[in-house]
C-alpha cells in the first residue's frame, strides 16, 4: 500500500517490475479528506492523477477506502468510475 508521494519516481524507474498498487482515498472531497489527515487540498487531485499514471504503465489498481463519521454518507461512485480500480 503507498500514499502516492514517491510514485511517479517509482514507476520511472521501476514500472516493469510492479504488478498492484493500492492507493486509499476515503472521499472524493478534498475538505473531508483534509479533514481525514490526508493531504492539504489535493489528495483527490493527486490520487486521480495516480491511478491515470498507474493505468497507462498497465499497473492494477486497488481502491481503498475506510468508512468514518466524516464520509459514511457519501456516494463515491462517480469518483470510482473516474479511476477505475479493479479492486
Amino acid at each position: 500500500m503507498t500514499n502516492g508521494a514517491r510514485m511517479t519516481e517509482l514507476l520511472h524507474k521501476h514500472a516493469s517490475d510492479i504488478d498492484w498498487v493500492a492507493l486509499s482515498v476515503d472521499s472524493a472531497s478534498e475538505m473531508i479528506q483534509k479533514h481525514l489527515g490526508r493531504g492539504n487540498g489535493d489528495h483527490v487531485l493527486r490520487s486521480i492523477s495516480l491511478f491515470d499514471k498507474l493505468h497507462q504503465y498497465g499497473i492494477h489498481v486497488k481502491l481503498n477506502t475506510v468508512v468514518t463519521s466524516l464520509n459514511f454518507q457519501e456516494d463515491m461512485s462517480t469518483f470510482v468510475r473516474r479511476v477505475r480500480p479493479e479492486r
